[in-house]
């Protein structure tokens, strides 16, 4: 065809009219830099309309005058996005050529680079360039529950409607509907209102949004897998996840009445009884979804609860705004640590959450913890869950503005404490502030003589919620409380409004006209992890509680009052009764049975309750070798550990290399289809070291271990102890002060001068005694500098020299040099000189403060990391390396860092592994004489050993005025340990442990 004819073809208004039919037919989201698309099917209609007569008209006009040498029944079946490509860049006399290959029909697009069949056009080098640009208004992408993909910045998005709802610091929210024809997501087991075709967009931004990304998408399958079901009634569901482009996104379940913070500002707080019944047990219901991030296979600390990151989403059933779910969301910032078994320690560093609603644990001063690392355990999120219960509970009985003088207040009180930075959080960074125990006071006053008998009776568990991490109670505890003083206020409620009827919603089950709704508020725990023994309870209305004030297990039921006293919990006769009938063995509950509206009095009873419904995952084909991932199998009869430790056996003997090896996380997928989540920035998703070992015969004492939280509290002095103060001979060891070994060094240094200037023989200045250092030989050296405030402010200069002269006098043991940390950063620094040392310890004082330090941390990641080298050796059968980690610090740390876990966990493996005792040493160097900073260290020093099971003395301490070959050797050697300790400025002499 001729171009004359071609461009004649193009101007007809046959041609004219389907160009404008294929730009007016286009979907677009209307958001600002979206384009727009065309779906299949509305152009596949088109085209096959009234028989294909527009597809026949456009090619009969196009091959006027000859025969048409394709089949318009061809282009429809499987080339019809290649017509209407080529129509819009004019060149559709290829289209024949297209439709000789099966590989450049319709199902291959979109076309990424040029494929080798694709035709050739002499008139026009850009044919290519000019069809992939078009192409893809023709080819949006099946959104799916494949979390793997990644869509080129070309690909257009099939969202019909987008509209942003939300902006953060580090993300943005967007409701979005999808056409239908490209959208393949699974039902949500919890979604609120499943019919709704809304989605909220969560589109990360920021320098670290891939890392932000990847933790949300990796907490959700860690969720999935770790919890009954799959997901939580009361956290934010999840459908799937893609790149765009550089962009990251998730697809969540829209919350439509916003979040907490916005539901508090918008809404008047309920005056009725009903109402306000109604709004805690929902509210309430965060409790369960706090309870499910802690208690799967892995425990996931969500580290930023606040009010913004609690959504509102509206009851479909009910349209009062009391009728509210709350789910929790953004997982951003959490991080996971899998638990083996209930005693292992489940702390992991601290993620730098919320500050508002932050626990005293997390506290960072500008001046006095900077942004040091931090050793967390899940209770900081009881903390701020016991926040956000604080202020929805001064809502409740004054609305927001009182709300708001609440915060006011709170920020005036902390305004007074000398140099704390954190402007209106709940604590002092120790314990709860006073002005927080006065409001709920008032709260308490305020709300006396109305019907509001849930705020007074919930306030005693959100101030335990607030106490110190050592007496704070965990998610599932907390989870049951409120369970039960939430039934024993209904029952209170009742007794009190006997005329009032009390809705479906609010009512236990077992009353409900219509026992088939399932509401998705608290569930105390799962059926699956009753105790053993325990029996499941479902409850029908019936008598439960005998005249004599016990329960039908002959328990005395120790909240029983007077029937006639309404100042606390109810007398149980005056409360609506119920029966129990128990399901044990094999036996199953009835689907439907809500375990918050059970009734039961948990905390006397121990009931527990039935599942909410049957499973119904939305991943539903994991592969076995993802679920190894997830639930790592233990040999039966294993026994449990008071704290977390490489766990080893025998087993270790006949195990596969593969066995020990760092496991990077399972491809996760909503369907099947799977994504490698690899974070090089996050490590929380991989699994802990060899926890896939079983432990060695015995196990840990289940005694509580000394701690250096402060205060510090010495233990009573073992037998244990004794006998190994009395296993050293005290031989005569050699002594070297710090004056001594800076005239060698300077003596070492003038020599090697002159012996370059003369080239006269060699340097001839030996350290006295220096076969003690000989030991070094087959040795790693470790160095850990305390950067505290107190450290560099009092300490820095003398701590400098110290270092000095010991790197002079270790280096040359150390072939591949010596390791060097700063306790509040991440950057190894790998040197072999001492002028090297100083010069990176003197440019670190001039860095800005950090503040105290979680020695932990630091501690534990290097010790862990020797631990999986000592594994691979190990099989490898070559003789380890031994470790000498030398700390220099004040021990002025947080008062809530303990490292005896770090070194209960070396001391377990160095026995598990058959490893003498002096494969490694941990030397303490000391500086200043803060007090509770020498109690930190004397017990490390002094109270570790507990034979049998942990019969290793690894640790030493002294002063930094002492003496230096025990602080190169104390920690590895008992002669130089026990023996100096008579002389030492410092640590307790041996005589103390033979008392």
């Amino acid at each position: 065809m001729s171009q004359s004819n071609l461009h004649n073809f193009y101007a007809t208004e046959r041609s004219q009219t389907f160009l404008r039919w294929l730009h007016d037919n286009c979907e677009s989201s209307g958001f600002p830099g979206d384009k727009s698309f065309l779906p299949h099917t509305v152009l596949f209609n088109h085209l096959d309309s009234n028989n294909g007569e527009v597809l026949n008209a456009l090619l009969g006009a196009f091959y006027e005058g000859q025969a048409v040498p394709i089949s318009a029944k061809g282009v429809l079946s499987a080339y019809s996005r290649i017509f209407c490509i080529l129509m819009l860049i004019g060149k559709l006399e290829f289209l024949p050529t297209f439709m000789s290959y099966d590989d450049l029909n319709d199902k291959h697009l979109p076309f990424n680079r040029r494929p080798s069949q694709f035709p050739h056009d002499p008139a026009s080098l850009e044919f290519f360039e000019r069809f992939y640009d078009e192409q893809w208004r023709f080819c949006p992408p099946l959104i799916d529950a494949n979390c793997s993909r990644i869509f080129e910045e070309h690909y257009v998005l099939p969202f019909t409607k987008r509209r942003q709802i939300a902006e953060g610091a580090s993300a943005t929210i967007s409701t979005i509907e999808i056409h239908p024809e490209y959208v393949d997501l699974p039902s949500l087991k919890y979604a609120t209102n499943k019919s709704t075709p809304i989605y909220a967009l969560k589109t990360y931004r920021g320098w670290n949004s891939e890392r932000s990304w990847s933790k949300e998408v990796e907490a959700f399958r860690k969720l999935h897998n770790g919890i009954e079901g799959g997901s939580s009634p009361n956290i934010i569901g999840f459908y799937t996840a893609f790149k765009h482009g550089s962009t990251y996104h998730c697809i969540l379940e829209y919350a439509d009445r916003g979040s907490l913070e916005e539901y508090l500002q918008k809404n008047a707080p309920p005056t009725d009884g009903i109402d306000i019944a109604r709004l805690w047990k929902r509210v309430l219901g965060i409790t369960r979804g706090l309870k499910d991030l802690h208690n799967g296979t892995e425990v996931i600390w969500h580290q930023d609860l606040k009010p913004a990151n609690v959504l509102v989403l509206s009851d479909p059933r009910i349209t009062s705004p009391y009728a509210s779910i709350f789910k929790i969301c953004d997982l951003g910032t959490s991080h996971s640590k899998r638990i083996v078994n209930a005693d292992q320690d489940h702390s992991n560093p601290d993620a730098h959450g919320t500050r508002t609603y932050g626990s005293p644990e997390c506290y960072r001063s500008d001046s006095t913890l900077g942004e040091g690392s931090l050793r967390v355990t899940p209770a900081v999120d009881v903390f701020s869950l016991g926040c956000i219960l604080s202020e929805f509970a001064v809502w409740m009985s004054g609305g927001y503005e009182f709300l708001q003088r609440y915060r006011e207040d709170r920020r005036v009180a902390l305004k007074r404490i000398p140099d704390f930075h954190d402007g209106d959080c709940f604590h002092d960074s120790l314990n709860m502030l006073p002005i927080v125990g006065e409001w709920h006071r008032k709260v308490e006053i305020k709300v006396n003589f109305s019907d509001d008998v849930f705020t007074p009776a919930l306030i005693p568990m959100i101030e335990d919620m607030l106490k110190d991490v050592q007496s704070r109670e965990d998610a599932k505890t907390v989870c049951r409380r409120a369970h039960d003083l939430f039934a024993r206020a209904l029952q209170d409620f009742c007794r009190r409004s006997p005329d009032r009827d009390i809705p479906d919603d609010i009512q236990p089950r077992a009353q409900r006209g219509q026992s088939q709704r399932t509401d998705p508020p608290v569930l105390p725990f799962d059926a699956d992890q009753q105790p053993i023994g325990k029996q499941l309870v479902i409850l029908s209305a019936s008598p439960l509680v005998s005249a004599n004030n016990t329960t039908s297990s002959g328990v005395t039921d120790p909240v029983a009052r007077s029937p006639t006293d309404s100042s606390g919990p109810v007398h149980r006769d005056s409360r609506p009764t119920f029966q129990s009938t128990s399901i044990s063995g094999s036996q199953t509950a009835p689907q439907g049975v809500h375990a918050f509206e059970s009734g039961s009095w948990l905390g006397t009873n121990d009931h527990v309750s039935a599942p909410i419904e049957a499973p119904n995952t939305i991943f539903e084909d994991l592969s076995p070798d993802i679920r190894r991932h997830s639930e790592q199998y233990f040999p039966e009869g294993r026994l449990r550990t008071p704290r977390e430790g490489l766990q080893i056996s025998s087993i270790i003997d006949s195990a596969p290399q593969s066995a020990f090896e760092r496991q990077s996380s399972p491809p996760f997928h909503n369907s099947g289809l799977g994504v490698n989540m690899n974070d090089s920035a996050n490590h929380s998703h991989e699994i802990e070291p060899y926890s896939l070992l079983s432990q060695s015969p015995g196990g840990v004492p289940s005694a509580d271990r000394p701690s250096t939280c402060c205060p510090v509290v010495f233990p009573p002095i073992s037998a244990s102890m004794r006998s190994v103060a009395n296993s050293s001979s005290h031989r005569p060891v050699a002594k070297m002060s710090r004056s001594e070994a800076i005239l060698w060094r300077d003596q070492r240094k003038t020599s090697s001068f002159l012996w370059w200037s003369s080239s006269k023989g060699g340097p001839n200045s030996d350290l006295r005694d220096k076969w003690v250092l000989d030991f070094l030989q087959d040795r790693d050296s470790v160095i850990i500098i305390d950067d505290s405030e107190s450290m560099r402010n009092d300490h820095w200069d003398d701590m400098t020299e110290l270092l000095s002269i010991i790197t002079y006098m270790i280096k040359s043991f150390d072939e591949d040099g010596l390791d060097l940390y700063f306790a509040n950063s991440n950057i190894k620094y790998k040197v072999d000189t001492s002028k090297k040392i100083v010069g990176i310890v003197e440019k670190r004082k001039r860095d800005k403060d950090f503040g105290l330090t979680d020695m932990t941390f630091r501690l534990e990641r290097i010790l862990d990391e020797y631990a999986r080298k000592l594994q691979l050796e190990r099989w490898k059968n070559n003789p380890p390396r031994g470790l000498n980690v030398y700390i220099f610090t004040d021990a002025r740390w947080t008062h809530f860092c303990d490292i005896v876990p770090a070194i209960d966990k070396m001391v377990e493996t160095l026995v598990a592994l058959k490893l003498p005792e002096k494969q490694v040493g941990l030397q303490f160097i000391s500086f200043g004489d803060d007090e509770e900073g020498l109690k930190r260290l004397k017990l490390v020093d002094n109270y570790l050993v507990s034979k049998p099971k942990l019969p290793f003395d690894i640790v030493d301490t002294t002063p930094s005025t002492g003496d230096l070959y025990k602080m190169i050797r104390g920690a590895v050697d008992r002669n130089f340990d026990y023996a100096s300790e008579e002389i030492s400025n410092y640590a307790t002499s041996s005589s103390h442990l033979l008392k």
